[in-house]
């Protein structure tokens, strides 16, 4: 069965060890970092921090947005999301 896949974009030099972390505990889920995201169809749940625009334009099958900080309000900024997603 194939995995869901998570991807995480942090503006960090830590990606290497939040790849890590979320691969021990979420065992069912396959980690990409942006900007290599492989199928934009593959992608489920993308962590974000300070996403582009252009994150969103293929992502069509999301079942949830996480934000890494407080607040979302920022997710109107993003019409490809918006529009498109099924949520």
């Amino acid at each position: 069965m194939k995995k869901d896949v998570l991807l995480l974009k942090s503006d960090s030099d830590q990606d290497a060890q939040w790849v890590e972390s979320l691969a021990e505990i979420i065992l069912e889920v396959e980690v990409r970092v942006w900007p290599h995201i492989g199928n934009p169809d593959d992608i489920c749940f993308p962590l974000l921090w300070r996403p582009p625009a252009e994150l969103f334009e293929n992502l069509q099958k999301l079942k949830v947005i996480f934000f890494i900080g407080a607040g979302v309000e920022r997710l109107i900024d993003y019409p490809a999301v918006l529009t498109s997603a099924p949520f």
